[in-house]
């Protein structure tokens, strides 16, 4: 006998912690010694939840997990008394129990609790909801009492964030701190650079680095040149259109995104960081409000890779890649249903013709430079870039698409390296199939194992090894959703 029990921490009315255990059907679990735990049969959907592999667009249909939620029955009204009892931000944990031997399934975080009708329903949080929060900024207090200080003015800009550089930036607009003595800010910390700074384009010339923050206020540049301390410079002239470049030490596109992944609780695992390394260097200027989820997106898609959270609770960031070797094969008694959605990887599910990435950003598109600028074509143009075409696809797929994305990536050559391995990939037949997996059932004629759900880990290699739709054929896993009341599983495959 299967059975589905899930056990939620809560507070009850007196604030005191306890579990709530509930099943799909009679069950209790025994325990060491004379304790028992009896689950209340009122389960009626276990779970209801998707997990997906985070490509963006890279693949059409990539997103984000969406837990989903747990039901209850609550016909009698027995758990009325759960709407005084707290649950958000507490342990989901969902079992399956069959044969007397229980696998955990899933550990999620409940967000809250509600009341329809005969149900009560917990819906559970995405475990990466805190990639949706802004990465973390100092603001400018406003403090400065004129000509000191380097925090602006309530009048200026007192109680706005304060600027951030990963890895390198070119033609960024700093902020203007101390507006008596012209100077400037283009990072919060002490890890990074000023390498240049120009004016409508002009260069202005670098009369040395100041030995701290308050040596930097006292000794002012001669006029049209500057002198710096890490995020901070000062100009000897009013400038009229101040923009620089900066770099933050030894930062590449993985150590990028360790540092948001970091920041928000989670691990990166360390040879991903590596390979992402290898990739290139990028740079990304955050001066608003911007999401954790938004700067590893740029990152990851931008250097033709997509990220997940695994089962071990790290985060994955791989690149795309064709299936190789069998993690996982299905037969074909297990398959419950088998559709075919695109043969293609473009958003209309045909092959990709043309791959673009646009590389190398300014952070501020100049129009109006100065005579004397250097390489005035630089500053226009937001973006330079990287191209791998195949027109020969359009003869087979006169409607094949193109990709273009928008990458971090600061050489054009490592752009260029990303389109020249994503081409290949996307232009040639790729299917993207849910495949409905079932379980191996006793009166079935050959005997084996019922499909193993914690063998799934995204990014696997999965073999459907059927004749249906013209397979056998091995896919990527890039997602699943378990619908546990039908005792389904759906993969998401693309290869």
């Amino acid at each position: 006998m299967k059975v589905w029990v899930v056990d939620i921490a809560a507070l009850d009315a007196s604030d005191e912690l306890i579990t709530l255990r509930f099943a799909s059907g009679d069950y209790t679990q025994v325990d060491a010694g004379p304790l028992h735990h009896f689950y209340d049969p009122k389960l009626t959907q276990p779970a209801l939840f998707q997990v997906l592999a985070n490509t963006g667009v890279l693949l059409p249909g990539g997103g984000r997990t969406s837990i989903g939620q747990v039901e209850l029955l609550n016909t009698d009204g027995e758990l009325n008394a759960l709407a005084d009892y707290a649950v958000d931000g507490r342990l989901m944990t969902l079992r399956r129990v069959e044969n007397g031997t229980a696998t955990t399934v899933l550990t999620a975080t409940v967000e809250r609790m509600t009341f329809a009708g005969n149900r009560v329903i917990f819906s559970l949080r995405d475990p990466l909801a805190a990639l949706d929060q802004a990465i973390e900024s100092n603001v400018y207090a406003g403090t400065n009492i004129l000509p000191d200080g380097t925090e602006g003015t309530v009048a200026d800009i007192g109680g706005t964030r304060k600027p951030l550089v990963f890895g390198s930036v070119v033609n960024a607009t700093p902020i203007l701190v101390n507006t008596s003595k012209l100077v400037y800010q283009v990072h919060d910390g002490s890890d990074v650079s000023v390498t240049a700074v120009r004016d409508r384009g002009v260069t202005l010339t670098h009369q040395g680095s100041a030995s701290s923050l308050s040596n930097l206020l006292a000794v002012a540049p001669d006029p049209g040149k500057y002198r710096d301390y890490q995020g901070y410079f000062c100009l000897g002239t009013a400038g009229k259109a101040v923009t620089c470049d900066a770099a933050r030490d030894n930062m590449g596109a993985g150590d990028v995104f360790d540092e948001i992944v970091s920041d928000a609780g989670f691990v990166v695992d360390s040879s991903d960081i590596a390979a992402l390394n290898a990739i290139g260097d990028v740079g990304i200027y955050v001066t608003d409000e911007m999401s954790r989820r938004l700067v590893l997106e740029t990152v990851a898609h931008g250097c033709g890779c997509y990220y997940a959270l695994n089962e071990d609770g790290v985060i994955r960031v791989v690149a795309l890649a064709a299936p190789t070797t069998a993690d996982i094969t299905i037969e074909t008694w297990q398959i419950a249903s088998l559709d075919r959605i695109a043969t293609g990887s473009g958003e209309n599910g045909l092959p990709i013709t043309k791959v673009t990435l646009r590389a190398d950003r300014v952070a501020t598109v100049q129009n109006d430079l100065a005579e004397a600028a250097v390489n005035p074509a630089r500053y226009t143009t937001e973006y330079r870039n990287a191209v791998a075409e195949d027109t020969a696809v359009r003869t087979r797929h006169p409607l094949a698409g193109e990709l273009i994305i928008d990458s971090p990536l600061r050489s054009v050559g490592a752009a260029q390296g990303v389109v020249d391995t994503l081409l290949p990939l996307l232009k040639v037949r790729r299917d993207r199939t849910e495949c409905g997996v079932k379980p191996r059932r006793a009166t079935d004629e050959i005997q084996s194992e019922d499909f193993d759900i914690s063998a799934l880990f995204l990014g696997a290699n999965v073999r459907l090894n059927t004749e249906r739709l013209g397979y056998p054929r091995t896919f990527v896993l890039l997602g699943w959703r378990l619908d546990a009341i039908q005792d389904r599983v759906y993969l998401m495959l693309w290869g």
